[in-house]
């Protein structure tokens, strides 16, 4: 019981998501609102709920794109030990507005690094999918991209935030 509301709020991200990748289906940008909540959840301290996110949050977006199975699992789970490490390091304090602003630009262009590199390393030993080439057009998408993730980064955070400080009450019986 004490996760329901991290799993409440995966579910609410995962319709969201659709309702967003149809809004900004035309523009070929998709925000990914799970790596949001990866980089809130590490960098607020919730490591638990972050690695839950990463893996329920891959799976879905899996299913969803038409993706093989856990390779944006696999993406968000490495996004998440990558953060969680400089996290641990370097910041001991709750995330502000600017430290989550430069995580989530830094998340985004890693993890659509982390993707191209495992699509083009399943094309090379499996030649099962098409590989992955570095161009303008990629480039620019994602610099759309990042700025979708951060229209929408603070109307997330202050949402998590007040979600989960009324889960975290001590609720009477």
């Amino acid at each position: 019981m004490k996760h329901l509301p991290v799993f409440v709020t995966n579910i609410a991200l995962a319709v969201c998501q659709i309702a967003l990748v149809a809004a900004f289906g035309s523009w070929s940008v998709f925000p990914n609102l799970f790596l949001i909540v990866v980089v809130w959840f590490v960098l607020n301290h919730q490591a638990k709920e972050g690695f839950i996110t990463a893996i329920f949050g891959g799976l879905f977006m899996d299913l969803y794109s038409g993706h093989l199975l856990g390779i944006g699992a696999l993406g968000l789970i490495v996004l998440w030990f990558v953060l969680m490490f400089v996290s641990s390091e370097f910041f001991s304090r709750e995330a502000t507005l600017p430290l989550l602003i430069s995580f989530v630009i830094f998340s985004s262009v890693f993890f659509q690094a982390i993707m191209v590199f495992q699509i083009n390393v399943l094309h090379f030993f499996f030649n099962e999918v098409q590989p992955v080439e570095i161009n303008s057009i990629l480039i620019f998408r994602q610099i759309l991209a990042i700025l979708a993730n951060l229209l929408l980064l603070y109307p997330l955070s202050a949402l998590l935030r007040r979600i989960l400080k009324n889960s975290h009450e001590p609720q009477p019986f």
